[in-house]
């Protein structure tokens, strides 16, 4: 039945890596000529997955700490960095015809540490001067999921960013120190959907925290949540 075939469990997907192929299913009425045994029309097709990236609009060059002490920041690729947490990594065909439940097993990290590189590119303004944007190339994937506000379960992104203190005559003090910010993901209706494109757009213009494990939350990113893009390809069917 076609419930039973949205309702298969797919297995366990390496989302750490490059995807080149995803699951997709769709319906719809097309026209069988029995003489020449062709079939016509054509069926949408959605992924299992969603889509997840971040892009960092712009990185404050000097900023104070609560102290008032003044840190410059260094953001380049070697250091500045993205990871996804909480991701999903299991999930039925078509969650939205049969739900699937999550199990603790099937959350999955791509830790910060080393993460993706988030590597610099140019952007043009409308008023023609450039900016300075930087995202990673690869983006990041994950089965659908929901959760309520503080639900630890809830997935986000981990980002760093180096920064150095400056003394009073604004002369480096010591080396570059990493720090970590906390960006939660669909904040808008708390829950990743399938063949839906989540963008996180973040301008840092503040300090984060230098603990790893106790990043600085950022509440005021950009939320983009799109439809999946669309691309039309040939398929044949010559048998049942």
């Amino acid at each position: 039945s076609m419930s039973s075939l949205k309702g298969k469990e797919l297995n366990a997907a390496d989302f750490t890596k490059q995807q080149e192929l995803f699951i997709m299913d769709g319906s719809n009425t097309v026209n069988y000529d029995a003489t020449t045994r062709t079939i016509t029309g054509t069926v949408n097709l959605y992924r299992a997955a969603s889509k997840i990236s971040l892009t960092i609009t712009g990185v404050e060059t000097v900023v104070k700490d609560d102290f008032g002490n003044k840190w410059q920041s260094n953001p380049v690729k070697e250091i500045m960095r993205v990871g996804l947490y909480n991701g999903i990594n299991k999930a039925n065909v078509d969650v939205d015809v049969v739900p699937y439940t999550i199990l603790k097993s099937d959350y999955f990290d791509i830790p910060n540490n080393p993460g993706r590189n988030l590597n610099s590119f140019t952007v043009t303004n409308d008023d023609k001067t450039t900016s300075i944007y930087y995202t990673h190339e690869l983006p990041f994937y994950s089965y659908s999921s929901a959760w309520s506000s503080g639900d630890p379960t809830a997935p986000y992104l981990i980002v760093v960013v180096p920064w150095q203190e400056l003394d009073e005559e604004d002369n480096p003090v010591g080396e570059f120190k990493p720090c970590y910010y906390q960006i939660p993901i669909n904040e808008t209706n708390l829950k990743l959907e399938r063949n839906h494109y989540y963008e996180i757009k973040l301008n840092i213009g503040i300090l984060g925290s230098f603990t790893p494990d106790e990043p600085k939350p950022i509440t005021d990113a950009t939320y983009v949540v799109l439809n999946w893009s669309n691309a039309e390809t040939s398929a044949g069917l010559k048998e049942y």
